[in-house]
């Protein structure tokens, strides 16, 4: 269940296929020549590019927006366990009901954002939130408002195990909270913020559904999209 896949895959990948679902027709001469029209290929330059640049600001900004909400939940004394839940919540929702829910949002004729910054008076006309300088904001979004109340309970959990007796000696040796934050939370975290680093990036680098969702565009695909392609 491991290895026969993966060394498939290889063998997979030296063959001539026209796409996905068709069979094989044979090996290619030479065998690696899908790997040269891969890495040739400009449109996969941009994929990766666009899938590298993604994956780093979903880490940040996932991983950035839990640590904040964890500190935040865990120095209130009432509620703590409604935040939990509310935070959490948005896991259980599928990634296509997701998916389609924040298309709609960002719907440029119609949308549910474009007509609120107009009801402000914030814009003048349609936004268009899939062009170039806006569809990784687009793309990253809907990603961090599902999964960022998973990684959030995880920090939580780290946060408790940490013993309150080095809290209490930080506050006697006179460290403010600031201090106690970069001194004693992150460090004694590291670990736990590493884990979630690697799930985040990992999720990001297979993500799918979102993108085939949101963006129309092949020069705007990620690198999963681009291969399907």
């Amino acid at each position: 269940y491991l290895y026969y896949p993966f060394l498939m895959n290889i063998y997979n990948s030296l063959n001539k296929i026209g796409g996905l679902g068709e069979s094989s027709r044979g090996l290619n001469e030479p065998v690696w020549e899908n790997y040269v029209k891969m890495f040739t290929d400009p449109l996969m330059r941009t994929a990766l590019k666009n899938t590298m640049i993604l994956m780093i600001l979903t880490v940040v900004f996932q991983v950035g927006i839990a640590l904040v909400l964890a500190l935040m939940v865990d120095n209130i004394k009432v509620g703590a366990k409604f935040f939990r839940t509310v935070y959490f919540f948005p896991i259980v929702i599928s990634a296509t009901a997701l998916g389609l829910l924040f298309n709609l949002i960002f719907l440029y004729d119609g949308g549910m954002l474009n007509q609120l910054l107009q009801n402000l008076g914030l814009a003048a006309e349609n936004i268009d939130w899939k062009d170039p300088a806006h569809f990784f904001v687009t793309m990253m979004v809907p990603v961090i408002w599902q999964y960022v109340g998973f990684y959030f309970v995880i920090l939580v959990t780290g946060l408790n195990n940490i013993s309150t007796d080095i809290y209490e000696a930080a506050e006697i040796d006179g460290a403010r909270h600031f201090r106690i934050l970069f001194s004693v939370y992150v460090p004694l975290s590291t670990p736990v913020i590493a884990t979630i680093a690697l799930f985040v990036a990992v999720s990001q680098w297979n993500s799918y559904i979102g993108p085939m969702l949101f963006i129309d565009s092949i020069e705007k695909y990620p690198i999963q999209l681009t291969l399907q392609k």
